[in-house]
């Protein structure tokens, strides 16, 4: 069920109730982003979608994503999965907002003692993407935060309109 999507901000509770379990999965997606497949119901964990606005920076788009996973672990809530899906810019603009929402992430995660980040490309991003799992990973060692690539496949122009 989607519980909200205002200010690109979607809460979709599989549960009915997003108290009904204090872990979830956040999914943020750049503009163009295929996120949807991020977002399923495995284990019935709460889905929370931080999606990019049409005519949002990419700037801007960190400092709300910033600001509400901040709002969520003061919260309570406990960030076990996550997934950075790249919209298929390969801009130094695009890898910082990348690299800073890593952190933003595995910080919360490595002191709630775990959890897993998957790193989505689908097009020209997909090499920077493998740049920042090779940097960032062995940082991770030790701290039961996993971090993986996945490169899915291109939407045909049909399926992305």
């Amino acid at each position: 069920m989607l519980a909200s999507l205002s200010g690109s901000l979607a809460i979709r509770d599989l549960l009915g109730d997003m108290n009904t379990s204090d872990e979830i999965r956040v999914v943020v997606a750049e503009r163009g982003g295929d996120w949807a497949a991020h977002a399923d119901e495995r284990g019935g964990m709460p889905s929370l979608l931080l999606l990019q606005q049409p005519e949002e920076r990419i700037e801007e788009f960190v400092a709300r994503v910033r600001d509400k996973l901040s709002r969520v672990v003061t919260g309570g809530r406990r960030i076990r999965e996550a997934a950075i899906v790249g919209g298929g810019r390969a801009d130094l603009a695009a890898m910082s907002a990348r690299s800073l929402m890593i952190r933003l992430l595995t910080g919360p995660m490595i002191a709630a003692g775990g959890g897993r980040v998957s790193l989505v490309s689908a097009g020209p991003e997909r090499l920077g993407m493998l740049g920042l799992l090779t940097t960032v990973q062995p940082m991770l060692e030790g701290s039961h935060v996993h971090l993986d690539a996945v490169h899915a496949p291109a939407l045909s122009s049909s399926a992305a309109a």
